[in-house]
């Protein structure tokens, strides 16, 4: 890629940091995206709020390809949200 090519691009570097949109950029596959979807999902803070909340939450701070995806996949699997919701 070269430096004309992010003139227009939504993805920026700082201070040697990727970034979309001012979002940290994760690898798709990354150990960290199952982590962070834990915390913002799982934990008292988070509060199996649903796909919809837990995607908000998570697209505030970081992005990655498929994230949408893989987040509602991780919330229709979550055990404590197929029992306690209908």
């Amino acid at each position: 890629m070269k430096v004309g090519d992010w003139v227009n691009s939504p993805y920026t570097m700082y201070q040697g940091t990727l970034l979309y949109k001012g979002r940290l950029v994760l690898p798709a596959h990354s150990p960290w995206t199952l982590q962070i979807m834990e915390e913002c999902h799982s934990t008292a803070e988070g509060g199996h709020a649903g796909a919809f909340r837990t995607l908000k939450r998570i697209t505030s701070n970081f992005f990655w390809r498929g994230m949408k995806k893989e987040i509602s996949q991780f919330v229709a699997e979550c055990m404590i949200c197929q029992r306690q919701k209908y």
